[in-house]
């Protein structure tokens, strides 16, 4: 069953930097959202490291990954910068993620000894522990939205690092998917051109500019002739999806600041995506705007 809440749609997180951000701007067809108890959790973090090697397989099943964390940016950009996790995390302060799809606090849970035992294993497994923030007493939790910000499927953990096993959140996603309709209906979005321009801006500075983008799945793809190059810088990383075939990614870097795997791209798409080869799309915090032609 979905549970409509369309006030997520005005939610407007920020980045580890500080930079805002609406959750409709990442929303795509199924949006998987970790809920961080608080970014320095143990347990929060290894499921979180697992969620970012999952990427290709949630890209497979029609999907992407961000976490949302109330609290301590310095442990997310830690994260970021020194477990080079990829995905985007994001800091909601006033808690309105966890509001909208009620995913409350532990309450007298936080004492049950399983969560330290799930604390220690963690630490066993070379996570270090960080400074405790207010936010400790947040359940842990994982929803799937729709393209809508609809709630599809909810998970609420009942201790501290009481996550689901990857696997049945993959096991949601097919089941979102197969309910949607056929495999491909479900990922072959009706694509087309817009009249209008359309700009992707990072910090401030311009990266792309153009009126003759093609969308995909909610996603804008540049011309490579429109995007400023000088920008990018070439990513290790690749993902696969089921029906475009492998992506490449490029990290953004401006003013020194880098936003890995910020942009991406399929040098060589199946046939069913060939339109878009090339073509260059961006996530990770780059705001993509629309607007009439200078």
């Amino acid at each position: 069953m979905t549970n409509a809440t369309p006030s997520l749609t005005s939610v407007v997180l920020a980045d580890p930097d500080g930079v805002p951000i609406r959750l409709s701007d990442v929303a795509g067809p199924l949006l998987v959202v970790q809920l961080m108890r608080y970014y320095g959790c143990l347990p929060c973090q290894e499921w979180l490291v697992g969620l970012d090697r999952a990427s290709g397989e949630l890209e497979q099943a029609g999907a992407k990954a961000v976490a949302i964390g109330g609290s301590a940016d310095y442990q997310a950009r830690w994260l970021r910068d020194h477990r080079a996790v990829r995905i985007p995390l994001f800091l909601d302060p006033s808690q309105q993620v966890r509001a909208l799809v009620d995913v409350g606090d532990l309450g007298i849970q936080l004492l049950d000894p399983r969560g330290f035992l799930n604390y220690g294993a963690s630490l066993f497994h070379g996570f270090r522990p960080h400074r405790p923030t207010r936010d400790s007493v947040r359940a842990p939790g994982v929803v799937i939205l729709d393209e809508h910000l609809d709630v599809r499927w909810r998970y609420v953990g009942r201790r501290v690092g009481d996550y689901p096993p990857l696997g049945s959140v993959l096991d949601a996603l097919r089941a979102i998917r197969e309910a949607a309709g056929s495999r491909t209906e479900w990922f072959a979005a009706p694509a087309g051109s817009l009249s209008m321009t359309v700009r992707a801006t990072w910090r401030g500075t311009l990266i792309a500019e153009s009126d003759r983008t093609i969308v995909v799945e909610g996603n804008h793809y540049f011309p490579p002739a429109d995007v400023r190059t000088e920008y990018l810088a070439q990513s290790a990383t690749h993902t696969t999806c089921a029906w475009k075939g492998q992506a490449s990614y490029y990290d953004l870097v401006v003013d020194g600041q880098r936003n890995g795997d910020a942009a991406w791209f399929y040098p060589t798409p199946s046939e069913a995506a060939n339109r878009i080869a090339g073509r260059i799309a961006f996530w990770r915090g780059v705001e993509v705007t629309t607007g009439e032609p200078d």
